[in-house]
Order: structure tokens, then sequence, then C-alpha cells
């Protein structure tokens, strides 16, 4: 009977696991899957890693996995939570929420306090379709629209007077 009781206490021991991505997602099939080392030794690869409908990430070497594993068999199991203790941003407000990357980039999502900040580590924010914008626009840099800078431009066809200008040329 001990021994029931024994594989059982194991069992219910290795329902949760915590361990280390040791080598970066593979995201090439259906289900993303990544290697983690439990316990400092114990590799476990070819774990599928659970993401909520409509965010997908690769997980990268050296963030905490949580690992459960059904019926606690170690042999088996899926990647349920990550942390990231070392990219993760800090001193959040109740409420706010922030996606962000390893390199830095983050998008704040200010819970209506100061709206959404987008923060990219390096680059340019890229918006790919139509941009419809109701409110005002604030821009502190120039704006170049076709090639043309609204700081930079000439006019053709300047005549003195109170004619009107050409349009702007680069």
């Amino acid at each position: 009977m001990q021994n029931h009781v024994q594989r059982l206490f194991r069992r219910i021991q290795g329902l949760f696991q915590l361990g280390s991505v040791t080598v970066a997602g593979d995201d090439s099939g259906d289900a993303q899957k990544a290697q983690v080392t439990v316990s400092g030794q114990a590799v476990r690869g070819g774990l599928p890693v659970v993401q909520d409908y409509g965010f997908s990430a690769v997980l990268p070497a050296g963030v905490d996995a949580l690992i459960f594993s059904l019926s606690g068999d170690a042999t088996s199991g899926v990647i349920v939570g990550t942390l990231d203790k070392k990219n993760r941003p800090k001193n959040l407000k109740p409420g706010q929420v922030c996606l962000f990357t390893q390199a830095g980039d983050q998008i704040l999502l200010d819970n209506g306090d100061d709206g959404i900040t987008i923060t990219p580590k390096g680059g340019t924010v890229l918006i790919n379709g139509n941009c419809h914008i109701t409110g005002k626009l604030t821009v502190d840099g120039d704006v170049v629209a076709a090639g043309i800078s609204l700081d930079d431009h000439t006019h053709s066809g300047v005549e003195a007077g109170s004619d009107d200008t050409g349009k702007p040329v680069s």
C-alpha cells in the first residue's frame, strides 16, 4: 500500500515543474515547441508551447517555463506559462498592459491614463495599410509625404504680389 501512495505522491509532485528554456522555440510546425532544462539537469525537448489565441511569441533561451505534465508523467508535458525576469517591464501601474520583446521594444496600453505608447528599441514603426486619424496629429520632427518635406520644400510658380504659388516640389 505504501508503494502506491509513494508513487501517487511522486506523480502529484510531477504535475507542474519549473524549468528554463535552453533552446529557442521551434515555430515551424502546427504548435511551437521548445527545449527546457528542469532542475538544472533534466533536459526535456520538443515540449509544445500553449499560447493564448491571437498571441504568438517564439520563446528565447533563458526564460523560465512552467510545464504541466498530464497525470504527472514527466515524459509528456506542455509549457503553459513563461516568465522573462530579465526583460519584462517593471513598475507598471494597476490595469496597465505592456507587450514587450527581448530587445526592449514595447507597446504600453496605459489603462485610460496616457493613451498608448509605442517604443521601438531601434528602427521605425511601420503601419501597413491605410491610416485614418480622427483626432489631432502632433509631430515633433519633419513630416515627409510622397518624398516632399514639410519643413524643407520649395514651391513652383512663385510670383511677387498676392498670387498663389504652385504646388510644392521636392
